[in-house]
């Protein structure tokens, strides 16, 4: 779906008379933005929304704020310790039809790939089982080594959790990819605490720094030939 998420989300709420809308939270400037107009658009209809913490292990309003990674990762690391995350044992498929599906002719969806690109939970898991966890610590920043897991659009777009990630480096026990997780977490909430990193430098003495801007240089650095 593409448009207006204040128009859309409401539209669909009508179309299959739901009653109660859950949604994950969002730590992003624009994000805060968006889901509030969206509760508000609801709101007026009498339908309430559900926000939950899903995205993240830990929720950027659990601890204080931090601005260096250290202490942070070590608050982090305890809260993510004492709770306990269990994979879920129950599927739930909800199915529902769409007029706008009957409407596609066929022009239209000749202009649909062949094959379609939609991701299962069950491709980050086929790449998280091959993973090399026990060499990750001394491949992950060699850029010819493939040390990476590759598996960030998947995590991005909720195919896969931060809890499962994490609990597949837990068994692994590999403390470095977990760093990495807490890493990937302390940039969400330097942005939810601190907005302002989004557009300038968090160090207000490194803000104001002349900059070169020639382009050629910066192919040169693009292409190696630096």
């Amino acid at each position: 779906m593409v448009g207006n998420p204040q128009e859309l989300i409401p539209s669909l709420v009508r179309e299959h008379s739901i009653g109660q809308v859950y949604t994950n939270k969002s730590y992003d400037t624009y994000g805060i933005g968006r889901d509030l107009r969206v509760r508000l658009a609801l709101r007026e209809m009498g339908v309430h929304m559900h926000v939950e913490n899903d995205y993240l292990l830990v929720a950027p309003e659990v601890l204080k704020p931090y601005q260096i990674f250290s202490p942070y990762s070590k608050a982090w690391e305890k809260v993510v310790i004492s709770d306990t995350y269990q994979l879920p044992r129950d599927k739930v498929a909800l199915l529902f039809p769409s007029r706008d599906i009957a409407q596609l002719t066929q022009k239209s969806l000749d202009q649909l790939p062949s094959s379609h690109p939609y991701r299962k939970f069950q491709d980050p898991l086929k790449i998280l089982k091959k993973f090399d966890f026990k060499n990750y610590d001394e491949k992950r920043n060699m850029l010819g080594a493939g040390g990476t897991s590759k598996i960030s659009p998947y995590l991005r777009f909720g195919v896969i959790s931060s809890r499962q990630l994490y609990h597949f480096a837990h068994q692994a026990n590999n403390q470095t990819f977990i760093k990495e997780l807490a890493r990937r977490e302390f940039r969400y909430q330097l942005s939810y605490h601190f907005p302002e990193v989004l557009v300038q430098s968090f160090q207000a003495k490194r803000r104001g720094i002349p900059r070169d801007n020639d382009n050629k240089l910066f192919e040169a650095f693009c292409q190696g030939k630096t």
